[in-house]
């Protein structure tokens, strides 16, 4: 359709196209930037789990919901060229969802609190500036 917006999904499927040949490849980067996609959490496992908890006719439509978004990070991972989480136990979910789908790696994130925890001797300097 003519004047038609393109979608995010549209540029993402027109990334993986195959590369041009001969003189094309002239007027094109030979080098592609990787994809990595930050899932950070299987979010259509969570509408799963609210539509087993959820009364009629919630229940259906978060499982709806779920199916939807299981479906939309199965495609998006599929094309990009890495996908991460944010725990093993998350990238063991998306696995058993999507075993095909190879390149996917848990990093884990937070604060270090052994580093960031104050002494007794910093906290008692502060509770004093505060008086």
């Amino acid at each position: 359709m003519k004047g038609a917006p393109v979608t995010s999904y549209q540029k993402l499927a027109s990334r993986n196209q195959k590369p041009a040949t001969g003189n094309q490849q002239l007027a094109t980067s030979t080098q592609q930037p990787k994809l990595i996609m930050d899932f950070v959490d299987v979010d259509s496992d969570k509408w799963t789990q609210y539509s087993q908890y959820a009364g009629t006719p919630m229940s259906w439509i978060y499982a709806l919901e779920g199916r939807r978004l299981a479906d939309y990070e199965r495609k998006v991972a599929e094309r990009f060229d890495h996908s991460i989480f944010v725990t093993e136990s998350e990238v063991k979910i998306f696995k058993n969802k999507n075993p095909h789908i190879k390149n996917i790696t848990a990093i884990p994130n937070g604060v270090n609190l052994d580093y960031f925890s104050p002494t007794l001797s910093q906290l008692q300097a502060t509770r004093n500036q505060q008086l």
